[in-house]
């Protein structure tokens, strides 16, 4: 479904391909599963906080709160703030830096406090939590699968990532054939958060790197 979803969108923007996948959590994940299937469409991937289940054989206990019947809903209510003034709290729960979270406006907490109480909300995030967690799903991401991926892969991972740590991040860099693991000391699952200018200038590294490619590769073949 992401896949095909993927394409139609770029279909509909005209994008022959993307210079650059940039991508957050289980949205890095389905980026992965697209790159996998167009390769052609994609020029290089850089993934944010760890990216949904990639080698995890086993499912982090806050996740297993969430499928369990009965447990969902209460899990839910939990992660949700009953104010904007409470909305810092699902940062702190992925690790993020307390001072990172401090220095941020009020008007982010709004955002995010509006975003947690959207329509079906909660309904359409655990769906999303136990369709990509259950096994029978055949959701997750095995080394078998990433040893295929041609496209070229940046992990930017916070070492207080509460959703794994950075060792996983590393073992996903060597098994994908262009992978590189760059982490963010004391950040989160957010790691932009934490330091955006690191993050930033990561970014803006792996852009000019893929155009500098890009102008070989074209310079090589006009040359022909």
């Amino acid at each position: 479904f992401c896949r095909g979803l993927f394409s139609q969108v770029m279909d509909k923007l005209d994008l022959k391909s993307v210079t650059e996948s940039l991508t957050h959590s289980i949205g890095a994940h389905w980026a992965t599963w697209f790159a996998l299937a167009y390769p052609d469409r994609v020029q290089q991937l850089i993934l944010l906080g760890n990216p949904g289940r990639m080698l995890i054989t086993k499912t982090p206990t806050l996740l297993k709160m969430a499928m369990m019947p009965g447990l969902g809903k209460w899990f839910m209510k939990r992660q949700i703030p009953k104010s904007a003034k409470r909305a810092w709290g699902p940062l702190h729960r992925m690790g993020t830096d307390p001072a990172a979270v401090s220095a941020l406006p009020q008007s982010f907490a709004d955002c995010v406090y509006a975003f947690d109480h959207l329509p079906n909300y909660q309904l359409a995030t655990l769906s999303l939590l136990r369709t990509m967690n259950q096994e029978k799903y055949h959701n997750a991401l095995k080394e078998s699968q990433l040893r295929e991926l041609s496209v070229p892969m940046t992990l930017i991972w916070g070492t207080n990532d509460t959703f794994a740590n950075p060792e996983l991040g590393q073992e996903i860099a060597a098994v994908v054939q262009h992978g590189e693991l760059l982490t963010v000391n004391g950040a989160g699952h957010e790691p932009w958060i934490d330091d955006p200018k690191k993050v930033g200038t990561i970014v803006r590294l792996r852009l000019k790197e893929n155009h500098l490619r890009a102008t070989v590769s074209q310079t090589s073949a006009n040359e022909w």
